[in-house]
């Protein structure tokens, strides 16, 4: 068996998540269970020293390269103002409406997050002070602190502790796949943390009153929520996307949780996420716009993808089977994809589908994927605004995510595909559903019907649900009519 390089627990894989994947392990377990060999990028997984050897000595070379980076770029002094707003440039741009009240406010504040040049540029020329993540800072005489001797002082961690999480990982098959996953954790992930941890402290350390953020859970943004806690500040998470399964409470870190309209609080974790919410209503830039808007972004949208006349569009917004979908469903992303081609080839008309993935996922096979002569795929990685997208198409597909309140702005058909899993029944009595506010399908013959519908028509059907959903749910006015 032959692995690629994007095979999660592989040795050289460049790791961005802490999860394990089941899937591969259950991949790898399979094939050692009928005597198989499985590599991947020349190295077999098996425990080799020499494979040990190598990955410790790339790691050492990566930590010494970032180490002789953090000696020769000098650190500047790192002042910041009382409202503290952790996040990228692509969250900032969508916070718009709350940056604009909080400078007509008056009030004083630092952005602080990973940008490029350009996009620090375009900061800047809307009046953000913006403090760039320097992952190569170091505190002003902690030599300790330098990456280099950090990989030591885990690597040491490591060869104390590996013999314990070898028993603890004893499933036959187990250790040999997970062990390097758990040597980068030590290698790369910690020291990683640690330095988020100094940077987060050199800005708290200053005292700011509040630290506005849009997540405390993943990796990142908790290094600051808990440096920010240690050093008396309070912290405001704002939710920014909708909420299947609250899973994600157990890991958030904030003092009070900005939600935005009260159908939410029922679907919050534990007792602790309700009493900390405040309903602050949907703060990221959103905008209602009439039938004429829509049909001028349609026609000027049309011609930039070469779309012809009388030719439909289906839009699949990123509706791929992730995160708590994902775990609970057999379904694959390459099923789903058929499954939609062959919905929409039994409708007998001449389709484009566009599909927009998650900014995480750039799935180039799908233009390389076989079609019917009616069918034309176009993978859209954010090359056109969200809104000239949806303008552009007859119907929307979308899975539980934020990307599905564009459709609802301009009165769009939309749909949800329902990855079969375990917990089907919970995803029916999310509002989103419950509301009739959005279309759900699981079978091709389902889509096929939907999509051979007049879309007026159920955009005028779905409409007093969607402002019912949008009302309870984001506590946005009803502006959609069914006319």
């Amino acid at each position: 068996v032959y692995v690629s390089s994007t095979f999660t627990e592989s040795p050289a894989k460049h790791y961005q998540s802490a999860n394990l994947n089941c899937e591969n392990i259950a991949l790898y377990n399979l094939a050692k269970s009928q005597n198989l060999p499985v590599y991947s990028l020349g190295f077999q997984i098996d425990a080799q020293p020499i494979n040990g050897f190598l990955i410790t000595i790339k790691r050492f070379l990566i930590s010494l390269a970032r180490t002789v980076k953090q000696l020769l770029i000098p650190t500047d002094n790192i002042q910041v103002n009382p409202m503290v707003i952790l996040a990228n440039h692509y969250q900032l741009m969508n916070f718009q409406t709350v940056i604009k009240s909080i400078q007509e406010n008056k009030l004083n504040f630092t952005a602080v997050g990973k940008a490029n040049a350009d996009q620090i540029r375009i900061l800047t020329k809307q009046n953000i002070p913006y403090v760039n993540f320097t992952p190569t800072y170091v505190p002003n005489s902690t030599i300790k602190e330098l990456r280099i001797i950090l990989f030591f002082k885990y690597l040491l961690l490591w060869f104390v502790h590996s013999p314990s999480l070898k028993r603890y990982f004893s499933f036959p098959g187990d250790w040999e796949l997970i062990k390097w996953k758990l040597f980068y954790f030590y290698a790369t992930l910690i020291p990683q943390i640690t330095e988020n941890i100094n940077f987060a402290d050199s800005i708290f350390s200053q005292h700011p009153r509040v630290l506005l953020t849009t997540a405390t859970n993943d990796t990142f943004s908790k290094c600051f929520a808990l440096s920010a806690k240690k050093h008396s500040t309070k912290v405001i998470e704002i939710l920014h996307g909708l909420i299947f399964l609250d899973e994600d409470a157990a890991f958030r870190c904030n003092d009070a949780y900005g939600i935005w309209g009260p159908a939410i609080i029922p679907l919050l974790g534990p007792e602790i996420a309700k009493q900390n919410s405040i309903i602050v209503g949907y703060p990221y830039k959103l905008e209602f716009k009439n039938h004429s808007q829509v049909r001028k972004l349609s026609k000027v949208t049309r011609q930039k993808l070469g779309i012809g006349n009388g030719e439909k569009v289906l839009l699949i917004l990123g509706s791929f089977p992730i995160a708590v979908t994902r775990f609970f469903s057999t379904a694959s992303v390459y099923s789903f994809i058929n499954l939609v081609v062959k919905s929409v080839a039994d409708t007998g008309d001449k389709w484009n589908i566009i599909i927009r993935p998650h900014p995480s996922n750039t799935p180039d096979w799908l233009e390389q994927l076989p079609t019917p002569s009616s069918i034309k795929i176009i993978v859209d990685n954010r090359q056109l605004p969200l809104s000239e997208m949806v303008a552009t198409c007859d119907f929307a597909i979308s899975n539980l995510t934020t990307a599905i309140l564009e459709p609802m702005m301009q009165n769009k058909p939309h749909l949800l595909y329902l990855f079969e899993n375990n917990k089907i029944m919970k995803t029916f009595s999310h509002p989103l559903i419950s509301s009739g506010a959005i279309a759900p399908f699981n079978t091709s013959s389902q889509l096929t019907k939907i999509l051979s519908s007049d879309p007026n028509i159920i955009a005028s059907q779905q409409a007093p649900a969607v402002n019912k959903f949008l009302g309870g749910y984001c506590s946005m006015p009803a502006k959609i009519s069914s006319s």
